[in-house]
């Protein structure tokens, strides 16, 4: 408690994280990406240094290696992008990543990863939550890891927002996607 001021004037802006671009420099398999990424310090440190979920895009990226690069990829639970921009730049090169972030600040700083890098022909950026129905619902905007929905931190918290909620089978058919090679799912 006596360190939280100290703490949240260096990596917190109004309540929500301070949003840094990082430059990424970084070998997965047989692919050397590079590519900027906007998200908050302590992501960008993790980025920059060890990589985020990398035994998960390997794996992922082992399994659906092809010589058409055109794979589809549900990215339900987007946060900061880094997995979908990775994604973009081997597997979807040809392809479709569809993402689902429904806090605003961090689909705000995804959205920008995804100009700078110029991927807005290969990711599809959905500001909605993903669920089993048609709705809204009402998320955390103090949180910026994937418990937005966690009960208890909404008891403590008063700035909350509705989103509207949709399912992936509604996604699909609305958009007439016809294929899809994985879904990650992180909510």
């Amino acid at each position: 408690k006596v360190l939280a001021p100290l703490r949240n004037a260096f990596f917190r802006n109004k309540g929500s994280y301070k949003e840094v671009n990082c430059k990424v420099k970084r070998k997965y398999l047989d692919y050397l990406l590079e590519f900027d990424f906007y998200t908050s310090i302590q992501i960008a440190s993790k980025a920059k240094n060890k990589g985020i979920e990398n035994t998960l895009l390997n794996n992922s990226l082992k399994l659906l290696k092809s010589d058409e690069y055109d794979k589809i990829v549900f990215d339900v639970g987007t946060n900061f992008g880094y997995l979908s921009i990775v994604w973009a730049n081997t597997i979807c090169k040809k392809g479709k990543v569809y993402s689902f972030e429904p806090h605003p600040l961090l689909f705000r700083s995804y959205t920008k990863s995804v100009k700078s890098n110029q991927l807005e022909n290969n990711i599809i950026t959905e500001n909605v939550a993903v669920g089993n129905e048609l709705g809204t619902i009402e998320i955390n905007l103090l949180s910026t890891s994937s418990n937005t929905l966690d009960i208890e931190s909404n008891k403590k918290n008063d700035k909350k927002e509705k989103v509207n909620m949709i399912t992936l089978d509604y996604y699909v058919e609305k958009n007439s996607i016809t294929k899809c090679d994985l879904i990650k799912i992180d909510v």
